[in-house]
């Protein structure tokens, strides 16, 4: 039912609310952000790598394939793409521990924009 203590965090006029973001797993996490910032870095790497070690001519082909890929249009819709956004976009974000409290919940409004 509750906390015995009477302390279950829940929002009442009374007390300050407080949300906790959901903790998963470590080895989820990491996974998900080397999905993530590994693609980046890696792209990183291949051009540093091809301008260090190839001919001018082969590090321009390269980076001019990077470019291609870049401007090319994606399908929004595929399947594979959508469940390895939704899994990096899940899990990523177990590396950013986050609380806020709300003293006062009634004063919040779910629908107004607070930032900026």
């Amino acid at each position: 039912m509750g906390d015995p203590t009477g302390n279950d965090n829940r929002p009442t006029a009374a007390g300050p609310a407080i949300f906790q973001g959901t903790d998963y797993s470590t080895f989820r996490t990491t996974v998900a952000l080397t999905l993530w910032l590994g693609a980046i870095h890696f792209n990183a790497a291949l051009i540093i790598a091809s301008l260090l070690l190839l001919p001018a001519r082969i590090a321009a082909l390269v980076f001019a394939v990077q470019l291609l890929f870049m401007v090319i249009p994606l399908n929004d819709k595929n399947k594979l793409g959508r469940k390895l956004s939704r899994f990096i976009c899940k899990y990523a974000v177990g590396y950013f521990p986050l609380t806020l409290h709300v003293e006062d919940i009634e004063a919040f409004d779910p629908n107004q924009a607070y930032g900026e």
